[in-house]
């Protein structure tokens, strides 16, 4: 069973789609503290012309808001900085390198040759069974006409004499068609790892 593969696996798409997420709210918190250092740029502008104006109240409060200013700054660099981080996980995960990408083709041509084997072997494993069902049929014809002979020469048994019941559970415990099933879950499995 030839399987078409994607280039990056599911579980890299899921951490991508985790990555994306974090950095939409990285942006997004960016976006908001750039916001407030303006307004505290503003604040300490004010508060200087104030001062400088003579008003020694703005004088007394300056140092405090150009600490918030400092702050900011400093606040602002760490998520820009997280940003670029993000950003870089994101694209290692979305342009995997050609050595990683012939990594993955080498394990996946692996995973496809064994589940092809295993299939195969279910595949032997159904006809096994069906021949066991055909033999198991077949006894179960051959005790009925025991039954029958036994019953036209008058003999009587005791329970289960004839050994039919361990052949009788035996045959309704086999399941049947294995290899079908087999053919759908290695699809499926297949499958799995190529849904977006």
């Amino acid at each position: 069973m030839k399987q078409k593969w994607e280039i990056i696996s599911k579980r890299a798409r899921l951490e991508l789609a985790r990555l994306n997420s974090e950095l939409e709210k990285c942006k997004s918190l960016i976006a908001y503290h750039g916001k407030e250092l303006q307004r505290k740029e503003e604040i300490a502008s004010f508060q200087v012309k104030f001062a400088v104006g003579g008003q020694h109240i703005a004088d007394y409060f300056l140092p405090q808001s150009l600490q918030g200013l400092e702050g900011g700054k400093v606040q602002l660099a760490a998520y820009e900085k997280y940003k670029t981080d993000l950003e870089a996980k994101i694209d290692a995960l979305a342009h995997p390198t050609a050595a990683q990408l012939a990594e993955r083709a080498k394990w996946q041509s692996v995973l496809e040759k064994v589940a092809n084997e295993r299939l195969e072997k279910d595949r032997r494993a159904d006809r096994v069974l069906q021949e066991l069902r055909r033999l198991l049929g077949e006894r179960a014809e051959l005790s009925a006409k025991m039954a029958e002979v036994a019953t036209s020469a008058d003999f009587t048994f005791s329970d289960d004499c004839l050994d039919e019941l361990r052949f009788k559970t035996l045959s309704s415990v086999l399941p049947a068609e294995l290899a079908a099933t087999s053919e759908v879950r290695a699809a499926d499995l297949f499958a799995e790892e190529r849904e977006k």
